[in-house]
C-alpha cells in the first residue's frame, strides 16, 4: 500500500510540472467533446423514443391517467438519469483508452526527461501508429465487452457499480499499460510486465475506474492516467523478460 501512495503522490506532483499545461487542457477537452458526443447519440438513437411519456398510449383511460401524471414523469426522470450515468461511465472508459493512446508518447517523454535515470529501451519508428492500433482494439473490445454484460448493469441495483469497477478495471489497467508499453516492445513484454506487476495494476485500474464514475472529475482521468502509467513504466524495477 505504501507503494501505491507513494506512486500516486509522485504523479499529483507531476501533475504540477507547467509542461503538462497544453496537454491537460488539450485531453480534457477531447474528453468532454467525444464523451458528451457519444452519449447523446447514444441517446437519441436508441432511447430518446421510449422515454417520450407521449408515446405511451393505452385504450383504458386510468393508463392514460397514469402515463400523463407527475409521478410517472418524475419515474421516467430518475430512469434516465440514472441511465445517462450509466453508459456515459461505459463511454468514459473506451474514450480514455484512445485518448491515452493518442498522447501517450509526448505525456511519457515529458517525465522522462525529467528523470535522472532515462528509459534504456528505443521508441519504435512507427510508435504512434502502434499505440493507435492497439487502442482502438482495446476500446472496440471493451465496448463489446460491455454492451455484452449490459443486462447486469440495470438489473442488479448498487452491484452494478462494483460490475463495473471490477469488469472495467482489469482492462483499463491492460490497456493504459499497453498504450505506452507497445511503443517500445511487443505484445509478449507487454503481457510479462502486466503478469509480474497485475495485483498493483489491477487496483490502481479499478481506482481510475471508480473515478470515472464520478461527474466532471471524470473528464480529466485520461491526463491523469497518462502521467500515472508513465511513472508505473518509468518507475519499474522488477527485471521483465
Amino acid at each position: 500500500m505504501f507503494e501505491y501512495l507513494k506512486l500516486i503522490q509522485k504523479t499529483i506532483i507531476d501533475l504540477e510540472n507547467y509542461n503538462f499545461n497544453k496537454y491537460l487542457i488539450t485531453i480534457t477537452c477531447l474528453t468532454v467533446l467525444l464523451s458528451l458526443g457519444i452519449l447523446f447519440s447514444v441517446y437519441y438513437l436508441f432511447f430518446d423514443f421510449f422515454f417520450e411519456t407521449s408515446n405511451f398510449q393505452s385504450q383504458y383511460s386510468l393508463i392514460n391517467k397514469i402515463y400523463n401524471s407527475y409521478l410517472f414523469y418524475l419515474i421516467t426522470l430518475t430512469v434516465k438519469i440514472l441511465l445517462g450515468f450509466t453508459i456515459f461511465g461505459l463511454i468514459m472508459v473506451p474514450v480514455g483508452t484512445l485518448i491515452t493512446g493518442i498522447f501517450a508518447d509526448k505525456i511519457f517523454d515529458i517525465i522522462n526527461k525529467k528523470n535522472i535515470k532515462k528509459y534504456k529501451f528505443k521508441r519504435k519508428h512507427d510508435a504512434l501508429y502502434l499505440s493507435l492500433r492497439f487502442s482502438i482494439f482495446c476500446a472496440l473490445r471493451t465496448t463489446f465487452i460491455n454492451i455484452l454484460i449490459l443486462p447486469l448493469y440495470f438489473f442488479i441495483p448498487i452491484g452494478n457499480l462494483f460490475i463495473f469497477i471490477f469488469v472495467n478495471g482489469y482492462f483499463i489497467s491492460k490497456e493504459f499499460l499497453g498504450n505506452f508499453l507497445i511503443q517500445f516492445h511487443d505484445k509478449y513484454y507487454v503481457n510479462n510486465f502486466y503478469s509480474m506487476r497485475s495485483t498493483e495494476l489491477y487496483f490502481l485500474g479499478c481506482v481510475i475506474a471508480f473515478l470515472y464514475t464520478i461527474p466532471l472529475v471524470n473528464f480529466f482521468i485520461p491526463f491523469i492516467s497518462n502521467v500515472l502509467f508513465s511513472n508505473i513504466i518509468l518507475g519499474n524495477k522488477i527485471k521483465i523478460k
